[in-house]
């Protein structure tokens, strides 16, 4: 799948490499104080008073040339700054990510509800996702043979980490979990996100509040929908049609647009994200490794999922996932094609 330039992938990606580098202090790298004033100043400057104007009948070509001649600005000025934060911290190419959403509500400790091994070539402008089915049964250290997503509750990122680079043998280089509030206040901030559903979704759970309830059809789904149309689980297909709704919702963020008077917005909910958003990569780290994936204008997104079987494993009652061998040297081998 082809990516183009400026979509709101990468829109999202700029705004957190911006609103971060307000964040930290930029002083540190650049030896200006100024810098990271600057940087806000212009941003406010010429994104809320080109996205705030109103449009009347009467101006509309005064205002439609000043949208235009901002945003060519602002895209610009934005590309600049990325491209100077993009060489603050070097990364090997192409590097080995481990995407995780996170269970975790206020208060809890969080269980990885979705996992994505992904291959990143920045050189190359190539990823390689594959999905991880939650339920998959791995050797956690300390622990046994488990479900791969109960490695986060028994040791963190550390050894959630340690645990999928040894099942498949593949050196994991960094990892990033988001939380629900997160993705939700992400997806809001991006306006929606469109998708055609197949088939209505209908799931009910009084136990944690989960109240799912979706209609068949293209439609536009908010941060709270959205999260349900990823999350949901409850049918024939079980995780297998989880993560082919979870690599839908992919697609079509790629491919969404995102109009330049909303990223502000997205800025405004990435500043709230650093509490949602962990990883093993400092906060400085993680903004240069984004400023790289947002200079790719086009990146070519290639998706797989795991296979392998479903079962009750009889020695403990509960229900596995059990890899393919044959797909698990078919991801490694995958992985390798990519070179590094």
């Amino acid at each position: 799948m082809r990516v183009g330039p400026w979509n709101s992938l990468v829109a999202t990606l700029v705004v957190l490499a911006a609103v971060g580098a307000w964040r930290v202090c930029l002083a540190v790298e650049t030896g200006s104080v100024n810098v990271q004033r600057d940087l806000e100043a212009t941003f406010r400057r010429e994104s809320v008073s080109f996205a705030a104007s109103p449009v009347s009948a009467s101006n509309v070509r005064t205002d439609a040339a000043s949208l235009r001649r901002g945003t060519r600005i602002n895209e610009r000025w934005m590309r600049s700054a990325l491209e100077d934060l993009a060489i603050q911290y070097p990364d090997r190419d192409p590097a080995t990510w481990l995407l995780v959403g996170s269970d975790s509500r206020t208060g809890e400790a969080g269980r990885s509800d979705t996992l994505m091994l992904v291959r990143l070539s920045v050189w190359r402008k190539t990823a390689l996702i594959y999905s991880i089915p939650r339920d998959t049964r791995l050797y956690i250290r300390n622990h046994g043979y488990t479900k791969v997503n109960h490695a986060l509750v028994y040791g963190d990122l550390p050894l959630l980490k340690t645990t999928v680079q040894t099942a498949f043998g593949i050196p994991v280089d960094h990892i990033v979990t988001v939380d629900f509030q997160g993705f939700t206040e992400l997806v809001d901030a991006l306006g929606g996100v469109v998708i055609d559903l197949r088939k209505a979704i209908d799931y009910d759970d009084a136990t944690d509040g989960t109240h799912i309830h979706l209609r068949p059809g293209r439609q536009r789904l908010n941060g709270k929908t959205a999260l349900d149309f990823v999350r949901f689980r409850h049918d024939a297909l079980a995780d297998t049609g989880r993560m082919e709704r979870q690599q839908q919702f992919l697609r079509a963020v790629a491919v969404n647009s995102v109009p330049f008077s909303r990223w502000w917005r997205i800025g405004n909910a990435v500043m709230h994200l650093p509490a949602h958003i962990h990883s093993d990569l400092s906060e400085w780290e993680l903004l240069s490794a984004v400023a790289r994936i947002a200079l790719i204008e086009h990146l070519s997104m290639h998706m797989r999922t795991l296979h392998g079987i479903n079962r009750i494993d009889p020695r403990d009652g509960l229900w596995y996932f059990y890899v393919d061998a044959r797909d698990a040297v078919r991801l490694r081998s995958d992985f390798q094609g990519i070179g590094g």
